[in-house]
Formats: structure tokens, sequence, C-alpha cells
């Protein structure tokens, strides 16, 4: 059975996912980099083409999302998209 943060982490990156295909967005790259030890933080990497953005995004916020997405993860979703659609 996934964790909080696991199940949480999967349904951002598929709101990102839905988000960039929305907004016109194609063949995207996610990845994630863990900041910190212990209860970490992680920074989703998105990338098109040929650019790449980085959003951090709080451990408390990823378990939040587990079962749907958080007010403050879904701001930091529209966030990320709107760096590559100007």
């Amino acid at each position: 059975m996934a964790t909080l943060f696991e199940q949480g982490l999967q349904t951002i990156d598929r709101e990102i996912g839905a988000a960039f295909i929305q907004a016109g967005v194609h063949n995207i790259r996610i990845s994630h980099t863990t900041r910190g030890s212990g209860p970490a933080d992680i920074a989703i990497n998105v990338s098109a083409g040929d650019r790449t953005e980085e959003l951090v995004f709080k451990r408390e916020e990823i378990e939040d999302s587990a079962r749907a997405i958080d007010s403050i993860a879904a701001t930091n979703v529209r966030l990320l998209v709107s760096r590559f659609t100007g």
C-alpha cells in the first residue's frame, strides 16, 4: 500500500500532466528531487522542449494531496504551467 506521500505525489503528477495538456503543452517530462533529510520537501521539475522549470512542494502539501489535490499544491501547479505558457 502506498503511503500518503506517495499517493499525494502521484496526484500532483497527474494534475500537472492534465494542466499542461489543457494548456496545449504536450510531451512534458516530470522528475522529482528530494530536498533535505528526513521528512523532505520535493522539487518537481517539468521539462518541455528545451525548457525546464522547477518548483518545490512541501511535504505537507504532498501528503494533503493523497486523495485530492491540496489548494496550495493546485496553485503551484498553475504557477508551473504559467511559466511555460506566458
